[in-house]
């Protein structure tokens, strides 16, 4: 799926990440989710700003929630 650019810095990086990946969590880490949520990110690695576009249970659901921002 396609995403669309960034509403607030109109970057077009952008990128679904589970929230282990978000909270750079790792298994031995207390905050590493076993079945975690999904969110579309502006991603601040390619000078995004680092906008998430909220948590959904699947990576789809992330993309299209995304996708209706305004």
């Amino acid at each position: 799926m396609n995403l669309k650019p960034c509403p607030f810095c109109g970057k077009a990086e952008i990128i679904v990440l589970n929230a282990n990946d978000i909270s750079e969590a790792d298994p031995d880490d207390d905050r590493w989710e076993l079945d975690p949520c999904y969110a579309a990110v502006c991603d601040y690695n390619t000078g995004g700003c680092g906008a998430i576009g909220g948590f959904r249970p699947t990576d789809l659901e992330a993309a299209k929630a995304w996708n209706r921002r305004t």
